[in-house]
Order: C-alpha cells, then structure tokens, then sequence
C-alpha cells in the first residue's frame, strides 16, 4: 500500500515536469522562424558619360558662362517734391484798344495848333484848332495849366521857344476811355492813359473853371462849341 503511494508521487512528479518543459517550450519563439531583417536597396547614381573624342579632332573648350548683369539702382524718389505752381492766367481785356507808337521829335511853339494826330486813322468830329497867343496874352493861362512833367507837376518855367514833349508820349492809348459794360468804374489816372480823355479833362476843367470864376459862359464846355461842323 505504501508502495503504490510512493508510485503516485513519482507519477504526478514526472507529469509536472512534462507540463512546464512544455509550457516554456511554447512561450520561446523559434529562432529558426524569425524572418531576416530586409536590407535596403543601395541607390546607383548613373555615372556621368564622357563624351567621346574621335581621333584627329581637337578637343572643345567650354564656353565660359555670361557674368551676370547687375541691375542698375535706382534713384530714390524724393518723399516731398516741389509743388508746381500754376502760370498766372492774364485777364484778357474786354476791348482791345490799339496803342499808338510814341513820338520821338518834340514839338515846337506855334501861335495856332490844328489839334490833329496821325495815330488816329479818322477823325469823328472837326479839328479844334487852338491859339495859343489868346490862351496867354488874353486869358493870362499860365503854360503850366497844360504842360505837365510825369508826374502831373505843372511847368511853369516854360518860354515861348522851349520845346515840349507831344501829349501822345505818355497818354499812350488813343481814343476815349471805354464805357465798361459791367459797371465797373476806371480810376482818373486809369482814364488819362487814354489820349483823347487827357484832353478833353484838360479842356473842358479849364473851361468851366474860367466860368465859374467869372461867372459867364464864354469858354466853350460841350463838343458843338469846340468842334467845328463841317469838317
């Protein structure tokens, strides 16, 4: 009895050996089954073909490569530039008035002075024909009540045989100021550059200064009294 116990041991032994030879066996992978690692594949580069050279021909030198064109820089910009200052626009004026060239000779003293000018291609009224004995021995006008320098100062100092500038040398404009359409009014100094208006200030002032002061009317003061009819 004791026998078949020692028998069952040694029997259970033997299996539980077998169980974990087993066991172990299973858990190790078989390095027989392990796959090889994959190389990778070397990449050929392609060798470069020396072109060949036939016998008797001299060899080809390189063209030497275009250097390269460098851009030319620019010029900056300037950040404030000079404003353009527009050209003044010249008013045109509403009736041109032709100007006449100025005498160069002056003029001489002569009793009667036929009150004509060759810068006036016709003339509208008569020729006033002017005295000057009776101006000055019998109305006691000084010369200076007529001639003037440039700047409208009466010369006084004048004799008979003096000569004098012509009125045309600075009342340039021939004619009479013109009548503005949009009732704008020319100054006196702007009126006297015209010729014709010189005058006729100069006359007609004169004239009714003479009556005023003596109370009468014998200096003529109109254009029918001194510009003759007919002519």
């Amino acid at each position: 009895m004791h026998h078949i116990r020692h028998n069952n041991y040694k029997f259970l032994l033997i299996l539980l050996i077998t169980l974990v030879f087993l066991i172990s066996s299973c858990s190790k992978p078989s390095e027989n089954n392990e796959e090889p690692a994959q190389k990778t594949p070397e990449i050929v580069k392609p060798e470069k073909k020396q072109p060949v050279q036939e016998k008797g021909t001299k060899p080809e030198t390189p063209k030497p490569e275009p250097a390269p064109v460098k851009p030319e820089p620019t010029k900056p910009e300037s950040v404030n530039p000079e404003p353009v200052k527009p050209e003044p626009v010249k008013p045109e004026p509403a009736e041109p008035v032709p100007v006449a060239p100025k005498p160069t000779t002056k003029t001489k003293f002569t009793d009667i002075i036929k009150m004509e000018n060759p810068a006036y291609e016709k003339h509208k009224k008569g020729i006033v024909l002017f005295t000057h004995k009776r101006h000055g021995d019998d109305y006691k006008i000084d010369c200076g009540q007529c001639h003037h320098d440039e700047n409208g100062m009466p010369l006084n100092d004048l004799k008979r045989d003096d000569q004098v500038d012509a009125c045309m040398v600075c009342h340039t404009k021939t004619g009479q100021a013109p009548r503005p359409k949009d009732k704008t009014k020319l100054t006196l100094k702007e009126k006297r550059e015209y010729h014709a208006e010189a005058i006729h200030q100069n006359c007609i002032s004169c004239h009714k200064d003479y009556n005023k002061k003596n109370n009468t009317k014998a200096a003529p003061a109109s254009c029918s009294k001194c510009h003759p009819k007919g002519e």
